[in-house]
């Protein structure tokens, strides 16, 4: 039976590492078959933590494969990588989102992001859904509720960076806020917090609002 056709009926840890990485590679070479050489790559490159780290240069140099076959192998480790965090990162409080997301504060272009929650709040799914100017940037609930709804998130946490380096939030984000927040009473899945981060700062509306005395739909809890 040929790897795929075991992966499709038996599931991909009936599956050795060398089997899976034939499966990526999809064809092998005038010497070698996939499976040889998948063996190859696994031997030269020194296994598969090391694959994981390497780059398409690294593996064509270091295995003899086409700079093709190296890209995909490499956009595979990629994408292993950053799945990896889902169901380990969990976000109790809004230094936990603020840590999460400090390296992409400093964009000069506004960004929104949206974090799916399950009932620990750990992260099942993280997605840029929105770019725009530096003062204004277009977001509506279908672009933040969709995905979630996709994923079966139980919460979630809007996120958006002030390029200006100033995290106070604007009128236009406390509407939204509770534009949003309205949207995910309806929809079951609560936002639990909008945070506007900069490089350096941030500023959570739900602390705002708390503060002035405003309801908000659910506040973040660590749950341990």
């Amino acid at each position: 039976m040929q790897f795929r056709e075991r992966l499709s009926q038996y599931g991909p840890e009936t599956l050795g590492d060398e089997e899976l990485l034939a499966i990526i590679l999809g064809t092998g070479t005038r010497m070698w078959n996939a499976h040889e050489l998948a063996k190859r790559i696994l031997i030269n490159i020194g296994g598969l933590q090391e694959l994981k780290n390497a780059s398409p240069a690294e593996i064509s140099e270091t295995c003899g494969v086409g700079i093709a076959k190296a890209s995909r192998i490499a956009a595979a480790m990629a994408l292993a990588k950053r799945s990896s965090f889902v169901g380990d990162v969990r976000l109790g409080s809004p230094e936990d989102v603020f840590t999460h997301f400090q390296g992409r504060a400093d964009a000069s272009q506004e960004s929104v992001w949206t974090v799916g929650l399950n009932n620990r709040n750990a992260i099942i799914c993280e997605r840029e859904i929105a770019k725009g100017g530096l003062n204004s940037i277009s977001l509506s609930p279908r672009d933040v509720f969709t995905p979630l709804m996709r994923m079966r998130a139980a919460g979630c946490i809007v996120i958006h960076n002030h390029p200006s380096g100033d995290a106070t939030p604007s009128v236009e984000d406390r509407e939204t806020t509770l534009r949003l927040m309205n949207a995910g009473i309806l929809l079951g899945i609560p936002v639990l917090d909008h945070i506007v981060v900069t490089a350096t700062d941030f500023t959570s509306l739900s602390a705002v609002f708390s503060a002035e005395q405003q309801p908000f739909s659910c506040r973040m809890v660590d749950k341990g």
